[in-house]
């Protein structure tokens, strides 16, 4: 996941919002993972072909850098999901 979005060369930080974090292999059975560092997380597919992870982000700040989504609009910069 990038730290850092073009146009603004901050590091960000964008991870600090990921949350529930899971990896399955096609069939939903749970594959481990780790997060290793910041920024990465490591799946271990157990030798699945094909795999997903799914996470969810928080996205309750409206700027030019995050997202917010709500009942009324979505606005979300891809940077930072």
């Amino acid at each position: 996941m990038p730290v850092w979005t073009p146009g603004s060369y901050l590091i960000r930080e964008f991870e600090r919002h990921v949350q529930d974090f899971t990896a399955t292999d096609m069939s939903g059975r749970s594959l481990a993972w780790e997060k290793i560092n910041k920024d990465s997380w490591r799946v271990v597919s157990a030798g699945a072909r094909e795999w997903r992870a799914t996470y969810r982000v928080y996205a309750n700040e409206l700027s030019v850098r995050t997202s917010e989504l709500n009942s009324d609009h979505a606005f979300w910069n891809n940077t930072n999901c």
